[in-house]
């Protein structure tokens, strides 16, 4: 997978769309962030750890399926 570029329309760093996704492979709704030309799974990155330094509250939030 390509690393994201964050400077690039229609969407930088400054003004970051949230949304719901499911895909193919799994069908729940989860929040997502776009990035560039990507949509980043919120849900599942939190759950990878990488949220570790944010209020545990907003993690949980944001892990919701």
């Amino acid at each position: 997978m390509a690393t994201p570029i964050l400077d690039q329309a229609p969407f930088t760093i400054d003004s970051l769309p949230y949304g719901v996704i499911s895909t193919s492979s799994d069908a729940s709704h989860r929040c997502a962030v776009a990035i560039g030309h990507h949509a980043i799974d919120l849900a599942k990155y939190s759950k990878s750890g990488s949220f570790k330094d944010i209020d545990q509250s907003l993690v949980e939030t944001l892990a919701q399926v």
